[in-house]
């Protein structure tokens, strides 16, 4: 099993305390009863509101997104976009993860991924954008309990893997 090194040491924040942010900011974007979430709308409508910015692929050699949430603005790579607009399940979750970093990571410092740290997986700022990834994208309340992996995948438009991870996770 590979262990992923940890991010910046954020404030500490519980998985229940993610969800309800991740549910809250749905409802913020009148998102609450929708599945599958138009991410591609949702870009657009952050880019006109100039907290999102799509650029050059060299811009953010090594990394697929930036955000600084300080300044309200997330970066994405072109190729992200192209990726998302294309359909990507790994680009969703980008999107979302970035999401979480610029609604719960303001006065911390910038974010990228890197350097292993000594702190607690739920002070660490990765750890803390994935989970509110995973329910910003898979909304708790709409999942059906007979629901399998392969489901809430096709229902929320997020991977395989990430659907039998939330689903271990919250079941």
């Amino acid at each position: 099993m590979i262990k992923r090194e940890l991010g910046h040491r954020v404030s500490p924040r519980s998985k229940k305390e993610i969800m309800m942010i991740a549910l809250e900011i749905r409802k913020l974007l009148q998102l609450e009863n929708t599945k599958k979430i138009n991410l591609v709308g949702l870009v657009e409508l952050f880019i006109h509101h100039d907290l999102m910015e799509i650029v050059e692929d060299s811009e953010l050699e090594g990394r697929y997104a930036l955000t600084y949430p300080d300044e309200n603005l997330i970066k994405i790579r072109n190729s992200v976009y192209d990726d998302l607009c294309n359909g990507s399940n790994r680009a969703r979750f980008t999107i979302a993860h970035e999401i979480g970093h610029l609604f719960m990571h303001k006065n911390q410092s910038a974010f990228a991924r890197g350097g292993s740290k000594n702190h607690k997986i739920y002070e660490d700022g990765e750890w803390q954008a994935d989970t509110f990834a995973s329910y910003f994208l898979i909304n708790k309340d709409l999942v059906d309990k007979s629901m399998t992996a392969n489901d809430i995948s096709r229902t929320f438009g997020v991977s395989y893997t990430a659907a039998e991870t939330w689903l271990s996770k919250n079941r």
